[in-house]
């Protein structure tokens, strides 16, 4: 009976880490929604909730920065162009610690120009998240950008 028990023991152990990287891809799956629904707002200040105060951002085609202001001047002037369907797909989430999640997802979004035409657009984002009273939020992010390409 207690070589069963140990036997059991090892396979729910060995288990574990398997179990806690989904349970943690879980989070950020709803952080991620979160966000998504905060983008498509196209309203800047609501997407800079989702970030710490301090926030380190890094976009592919303006400079560094940290801080709400950083959030703000990245995304004010972009939300004035016609986005829509912003999409996130997490890829890989690991927690450390109580406190810290490193994780990647897959953006998805479409852009629609002054003629109509509408391009889909997509990339990979590496994200940080930090629990900040109690509340999960972005501390580090940077991402690509790739248009969908048709063939």
């Amino acid at each position: 009976m207690q070589a069963k028990l140990v036997l059991a023991s090892m396979f729910v152990l060995a288990g574990l880490p398997a179990f806690a990287e989904e349970s943690v891809t879980g989070l950020v799956t709803e952080l991620d929604a979160q966000y998504e629904r905060a983008w498509n707002t196209l309203d800047a200040h609501k997407l800079a909730e989702q970030f710490a105060a301090d926030a380190i951002v890094l976009p592919p085609t303006s400079p560094t920065g940290s801080g709400t202001q950083a959030v703000l001047d990245f995304f004010e002037p972009l939300f004035k162009n016609r986005w829509s369907d912003h999409k996130l797909e997490p890829i890989t989430a690991q927690q450390l610690g109580d406190s810290v999640i490193v994780a990647a997802s897959r953006w998805y979004a479409s852009l629609t120009d002054a003629t109509g035409k509408t391009t889909r657009y997509h990339g990979d984002v590496a994200q940080t998240f930090e629990k900040i009273g109690g509340k999960w939020k972005l501390k580090v992010a940077s991402w690509n950008v790739l248009p969908d390409i048709k063939h």
